[in-house]
């Protein structure tokens, strides 16, 4: 049975190049012309120790990496069902001009974000430190 390769990397293009001759993989792209004796060599070796940009198909060893990693992919998440819980205490609404002292550390659209749920008017030409002084100010 051939074994086959697929590129499972971040990069748009990249190419192996094993004994003179370039294989070009694309994201995603699997392919059954690679050597069997460079994957062996090469590529399952890295699987070892956790290189997560090549998947290998067709390997008889059940305890190798790359099963393992397909086995974790395929998992389903298992959705937890929740029941509402009644709570006793008063709701207590949260003061709309109350504003977290550290307004420097938010990035320009939080602050605009929170400008608009607060009511203010908020432009798309205003700036940081115009947002601050306006949120302050209220």
């Amino acid at each position: 049975m051939s074994l086959s390769l697929t590129y499972a990397g971040w990069r748009n293009y990249t190419e192996i190049k094993y004994n003179g001759t370039k294989y070009g993989f694309a994201p995603g792209m699997t392919r059954t012309d690679i050597p069997e004796e460079f994957i062996r060599k090469e590529i399952v070796p890295s699987l070892k120790y956790d290189a997560k940009m090549w998947v290998v198909g067709g390997l008889e060893d059940p305890d190798d990496q790359t099963i393992a990693m397909q086995e974790v992919i395929k998992e389903t998440p298992v959705e937890e069902t929740t029941t509402p819980m009644q709570v006793n205490a008063p709701v207590v609404e949260a003061d709309a001009t109350a504003v977290s002292p550290d307004l420097s550390s938010l990035t320009r659209a939080k602050l605009m974000s929170l400008a608009s749920k607060m009511g203010l008017k908020v432009s798309p030409s205003d700036k940081k430190i115009d947002l601050i002084e306006r949120l302050q100010g209220e």
